[in-house]
């Protein structure tokens, strides 16, 4: 990164990436244990958090009871809002595994970009992060989300059309751009997605994103089929590949996201107990008797 080199990587820089892989963990580790070493926890304040949580259920007579695995998996929505959860998290994983194997097998480029496109892509998607929240505010989540897909096409267009050493060699980072703001819009809101699911029940919400987890595992799954069957006489492979993978995955979660009746109906509400909500609570139909029953003030 430091000095631009024009060497093409090879088997001798595996120790470099191991160099770098092993600094990584290490890294990692220490801040864990900085962590849960010098972050205070109090537990009397996680107990009253739990009373207000619960005092606020009762209140809005719609509690958040634990269900069993079955009947939430029995739920539609659940699985409707994985679905597009799925396809961006198949996004980001094809940009983030893919890209730099487009780089490396399909522009021939050399060690300075691979090192240096994933940076622009990794810092874009940080700051375009900072902006999303601002964005769904202003314009919605699907405006946002929609604004996330039109980044991600133009990158793949631009992917798959890109050819020669200005492309190679500075165009890159434009497309590095596009899919880093691209990865920003479309993870965030779907996650924005899944809380607004879940809303105020943290018994069964552990389980939801327990299960949206799993879900990430089926897009490692389609990113090992890649490159499973990778020709390696077909330079345009990964090109292919990043193209159809990102491409196929936003077209469909857009689709989904528009399709879906926002804003989404929290989870929390659907109890058994409380699922037809015309009827009114136990509570509602006490107040509503006791204010038929108070005397009339003479005026």
């Amino acid at each position: 990164v430091f000095g631009k080199s024009s060497d093409r990587m090879n088997e001798s820089d595996i120790i470099n990436f191991q160099i770098v892989v092993a600094a990584i963990v290490c890294i990692g580790l220490v801040t864990s244990i900085i962590f849960l070493i010098f972050v205070p926890e109090d537990p009397t304040k996680f107990r009253s958090h739990s009373m207000e949580s619960s005092s606020h259920s009762q209140d809005s007579n719609a509690p958040s009871m634990h269900q069993p695995a079955v009947k939430i998996l029995a739920r539609f929505m659940l699985h409707y809002i994985g679905a597009i959860y799925l396809n961006v998290r198949l996004f980001v994983v094809a940009v983030q595994a893919l890209l730099t194997l487009y780089l490396h097998e399909s522009l021939k480029s050399h060690a300075y970009e691979l090192a240096t496109v994933p940076l622009v892509l990794n810092i874009t998607t940080f700051v375009v992060s900072l902006l999303t929240g601002v964005l769904n505010e202003l314009f919605g989540r699907k405006a946002t989300f929609t604004f996330g897909t039109t980044f991600g096409l133009a990158a793949c267009i631009w992917t798959y059309l890109g050819k020669g050493e200005l492309y190679a060699h500075s165009l890159i980072y434009v497309v590095a751009i596009f899919y880093g703001s691209a990865c920003a819009l479309l993870q965030i809101t779907a996650l924005a997605l899944i809380a607004e699911y879940i809303g105020e029940d943290i018994n069964n919400g552990a389980f939801i994103y327990g299960y949206m987890s799993f879900l990430d595992k089926i897009s490692g799954v389609t990113l090992a089929l890649i490159l499973a069957f990778h020709d390696v006489g077909c330079d345009r492979y990964f090109t292919c590949s990043v193209v159809g993978c990102c491409g196929c995955s936003s077209i469909l979660a857009t689709i989904l996201l528009c399709a879906l009746k926002t804003p989404v109906e929290p989870i929390f509400i659907h109890t058994e107990q409380y699922k037809d909500r015309s009827k009114g609570s136990l509570s509602d139909l006490k107040l509503l008797v006791k204010d038929s029953i108070q005397p009339v003030k003479p005026t």
